[in-house]
């Protein structure tokens, strides 16, 4: 029944892409963030779902009539690493699998731009920070349950095949997707929907926690004092975050604080030096290739020639991963890779900064500022629980990339119109940009 009711769902879906192009984006990420044929059993699990959508909402989007957004300088930024990834692939250590994995990412790359050239104003946005929070709030709702339910005794995973499938990668987007919660909170009227947002933002976290994850522990504690720093109502956050955490603290078992404290002890934790050495690994070779040692790159060979001990296997039966999504560029793709990968955050962050700063005091670009500033709480939990694990091309994040950009046009447009005397704004009805005339019509329509 499963796989029967998601291929009904996501044919219907896909029959409204052909009459707005932009409902095909929301279904690939929400495959790709949510990845539904994972929670099959039958023929829907293997089903190609991304595909299908991806063929047909391509020819679509670049044929669509309305308006695209043009592309940020994060963007453009991203584009220019993506062709240094080329360079990079083509002298890879391992060119075959090197190769294979330039695929995945710039699959991820086209259609995180796709999805920015259809996110034309508030509407759309909106749609698309729904479809983040509903496809990884469904793991945060859900593992937030599991975990008050068990104690925290079990630990809460990801879905399987994907991303996010490990207890520390899931931790990480569920603390990116924490704060989209509350900005949908404040988009929302009815006053049941905005408690629900709040308490599924309250069960994200504590699934994090389930997690058992000790970068999760580092990235929330980042990204809740980072929140309470953003936020308007400090005190009553205040009062609400520290609630939440002592519930949380209560809760977990004594297993979960010993895991925690060996955060402090990491010199003698096997996993924490592993990462150490993994970074040196990484270091060793960007000083020593210009181009990195391209995609795919963690090997026993890489081990043997970089690894200050000489060769190394781990105590997971010879599995080797950077642990960094710092380090990974770096190894990977050298200093130049690693240069262009920062300056491309740092560019995003600027641009949520200018978005906050011409939002203050305007009624009608509040939407903006609100997730501008929540954007940056995300992007907060993604640095620093990234600085222990690999996901430097988890689509979230570029996602998120072309959502700031798309917010930073619309807020361009309302500030031209506004000087040209004629208010954009949206329409209370529809969410799509409106003169001031419509404004007015709808007032007295509602009246």
């Amino acid at each position: 029944m499963r796989d029967i009711a998601l291929v009904v769902i996501f044919c219907l879906v896909l029959l409204r892409v052909f009459k707005e192009p932009l409902y095909g984006v929301l279904l690939w990420n929400w495959v790709s963030f949510m990845n539904p044929h994972r929670l099959a059993y039958g023929f829907a699990y293997s089903f190609p779902f991304a595909l299908i959508s991806a063929v047909v909402t391509i020819p679509l989007a670049f044929g669509a009539r309305r308006k695209i957004n043009p592309m940020s300088a994060a963007a453009i930024g991203m584009c220019v690493l993506w062709a240094w990834m080329a360079v990079t692939s083509a002298y890879a250590m391992i060119p075959d699998e090197a190769w294979i994995q330039y695929k995945k990412v710039s699959k991820i790359f086209f259609m995180a731009i796709v999805t920015g050239m259809l996110l034309v104003d508030k509407a759309a946005i909106n749609k698309m920070i729904a479809v983040v929070v509903g496809s990884f709030g469904y793991y945060g709702v859900k593992g937030g349950i599991f975990t008050i339910i068990t104690g925290g005794t079990q630990r809460v995973w990801g879905p399987s095949g994907s991303f996010v499938e490990g207890n520390n990668e899931v931790a990480v987007a569920l603390l990116m997707t924490a704060p989209f919660f509350y900005y949908l909170s404040s988009q929302v009227r009815q006053r049941f929907l905005r408690l629900a947002l709040l308490a599924g933002m309250g069960l994200t976290v504590v699934a994090a926690a389930g997690t058992q994850s000790r970068g999760a522990l580092l990235a929330g504690c980042a990204m809740l004092f980072y929140f309470w720093f953003k936020v308007k109502n400090k005190f009553r956050i205040a009062l609400l975050g520290g609630l939440l955490v002592g519930v949380i603290l209560a809760m977990m078992p004594a297993a979960w604080y010993q895991r925690m404290h060996t955060i402090e002890t990491y010199q003698q934790d096997a996993s924490a030096m592993s990462r150490l050495q993994a970074w040196t690994v990484a270091t060793r070779i960007a000083q020593d290739r210009l181009t990195g040692g391209g995609f795919e790159l963690w090997s026993v060979n890489a081990y043997t020639l970089y690894s200050p001990e000489g060769f190394y296997r781990n105590s997971q039966g010879g599995a080797f991963d950077v642990h960094s999504i710092y380090f990974e560029i770096l190894g990977e793709h050298g200093f130049p890779g690693l240069i262009a990968y920062l300056t491309i955050w740092w560019l995003v962050f600027r641009d949520t900064r200018w978005i906050t700063a011409k939002a203050k005091g305007v009624a009608a670009l509040q939407w903006a500022g609100d997730l501008a500033r929540m954007t940056q709480v995300s992007l907060i939990a993604y640095a620093t629980g990234g600085a222990f694990l690999g996901l430097a091309y988890f689509d979230l994040p570029w996602c998120l990339l072309f959502i700031v950009g798309a917010v930073k046009t619309a807020v361009g447009k309302e500030i031209a119109a506004s000087a040209a005397g004629v208010g954009v704004g949206v329409d209370a009805a529809s969410g799509h940009p409106a003169t001031q005339a419509g404004f007015v019509r709808t007032r007295q329509g509602g009246a």
